[in-house]
C-alpha cells in the first residue's frame, strides 16, 4: 500500500434481516468522499466475513450488499440457519439458535477490566459500550487508571457513571498495563474477566459471545475474539489493517486451541493466530492462579508489549483451553494520534521479541 490510499466507509450488515447497511456514508474527516465500504456481513448475530464493495451515490446499497453477502457466504449461512433457509426467506432479526440458547442458559456474571492512561473520552466510550450489552447476568466495569498525568479521567468516569453501581475506578500511579489488569483481576467479584483496550467498542452481543467461548469445553479458560476497524479513514488506520488484520486473520470460524497442534509446529509461540490482547478474557480464579499478567512485559515497562501474548499461551501450558470466538467483536477504533505510526508498529515488534525470549529462556 502506497501513497495516500482512498478511505473506506465501515459498516455492518445482517443477511438475516432488513436489507440496509448500518449507517450512511458520506465523507472522511479530512472532506475526501468514500468511494468504497467495508461491512462485516452477520447472519442472525454470527459474523459471516468481510465484503468490500462500491458505494452507490454516496451511501451502501443494502439490496445489492445483501446480495453480495449471500452469493460470498451461503455455506456460511446454512451451516447457521440450516439447510431450509434460501434468499427468498423473509428477514427475521434476531439472534442465531447457538446465541439464543446460551442467552436463555444462564450464563456467568462477567467483570469487565478496562486499563487506561490519559484517554478519558475514550474510556467512557468504551465503559458506555459494555454497559450496553445484551446479556442478561450480572457484570460489572473496573476501570484502572495507569499513571495518568492529571485527574480527567477519574473526573470522567464519575460525571458519567458515578450513579451506577456496576462501574467501579481505581488508580494505579505506577506505569505499566500488566499491573494495571492485575489490580483490576484481584478486584474482579465475578468467575470470568475480560480484559479490553480502552479504543474498543465492543458489539451489543460480545459478553454473549464470550460467554458461549467458555461453554465449548469445561477446560476452556481463556476466550478471544476479533477486532476489526472501527475507522478506515488515514493512511496509518488503512496501513495498520493491511498489516495486523486484527479483524480476519483468526478466520471466522470457532475453533478450540489446544497447547500442542500438529499443523503448526511454531504452536503457540504464533500467538497472534489465536490471541487479539485488546479483546480476550479469562476464567477469573485460573489467571490468578497463574499469576495474573507479568508486570515485566506489557506498555510502560521496557518490554512495551507482549504481555497479551504471553497470558494465553501460559493457559495452554497449564493444560487449558483458548477458544477463539468470531462473534466476540471489538471494534478497534484508535486513531494512532498519540505518537508517531512506525513507534506503534516498532512497540509491537519489541513486545513480540520480549514474550519470544522470555518463553525461550524459560
Amino acid at each position: 500500500m502506497v501513497g495516500n490510499p482512498e478511505p473506506l466507509w465501515v459498516g455492518e450488515i445482517d443477511v438475516a434481516g432488513p436489507a440496509v447497511a448500518s449507517g450512511i456514508a458520506s465523507v472522511a474527516p479530512d472532506g475526501r468522499p468514500y468511494r468504497r465500504a467495508r461491512l462485516l456481513a452477520r447472519f442472525r448475530g454470527e459474523p459471516l466475513g468481510l465484503l468490500t464493495l462500491p458505494l452507490v451515490d454516496g451511501v451502501v446499497d443494502g439490496d445489492g450488499a445483501r446480495a453480495a453477502a449471500i452469493d460470498s457466504f451461503r455455506s456460511r449461512i446454512e451451516a447457521v440457519a440450516g439447510a431450509e433457509w434460501t434468499p427468498s426467506t423473509p428477514p427475521r432479526a434476531g439472534l442465531s439458535d447457538e446465541l439464543q440458547a446460551v442467552a436463555e442458559g444462564g450464563p456467568p456474571a462477567i467483570s469487565v477490566v478496562i486499563g487506561t492512561r490519559d484517554r478519558p473520552d475514550h474510556v467512557t466510550e468504551c465503559v458506555q459500550r459494555v454497559l450496553k450489552q445484551h446479556y442478561p447476568s450480572p457484570l460489572e466495569v473496573i476501570v484502572v487508571d495507569n499513571g495518568s498525568s492529571d485527574g480527567a479521567t477519574g473526573a470522567a468516569i464519575i460525571a458519567a457513571f458515578g450513579g451506577d453501581e456496576r462501574v467501579r475506578y481505581m488508580a494505579e500511579v505506577r506505569p505499566g498495563l500488566s499491573r494495571a489488569r492485575n489490580i483490576g483481576l484481584s478486584a474482579a467479584r465475578y468467575p470470568v474477566t475480560a480484559f479490553l483496550s480502552d479504543d474498543i467498542r465492543v458489539d451489543p452481543l460480545w459478553l454473549l459471545a464470550l460467554a458461549r467461548g467458555f461453554s465449548r469445553h469445561a477446560d476452556v479458560s481463556c476466550v478471544t475474539g476479533i477486532c476489526p476497524p472501527a475507522l478506515l479513514d488515514t493512511t496509518e488506520q488503512l496501513l495498520f489493517e493491511s498489516a495486523m488484520s486484527w479483524g480476519s486473520r483468526q478466520g471466522f470460524d470457532p475453533v478450540l486451541h489446544r497447547y500442542h497442534s500438529a499443523d503448526d509446529r511454531l504452536h503457540p509461540y504464533r500467538p497472534g493466530s489465536f490471541a487479539t490482547g485488546a479483546n480476550m478474557s479469562f476464567r477469573t480464579e485460573t489467571l490468578r492462579r497463574l499469576g495474573g499478567f507479568d508486570e515485566n512485559l506489557g506498555p510502560g515497562t521496557k518490554a512495551r508489549g507482549g504481555e497479551d501474548l504471553d497470558a494465553p499461551v501460559r493457559v495452554l501450558a497449564d493444560g487449558g483451553l483458548v477458544a477463539f470466538e468470531p462473534a466476540a467483536i471489538g471494534w478497534h477504533a484508535d486513531r494512532y494520534d498519540d505518537r508517531p505510526f512506525d513507534a506503534h508498529l516498532y512497540t509491537y515488534g519489541v513486545g513480540l521479541t520480549a514474550f519470544l525470549t522470555k518463553h525461550l529462556l524459560d
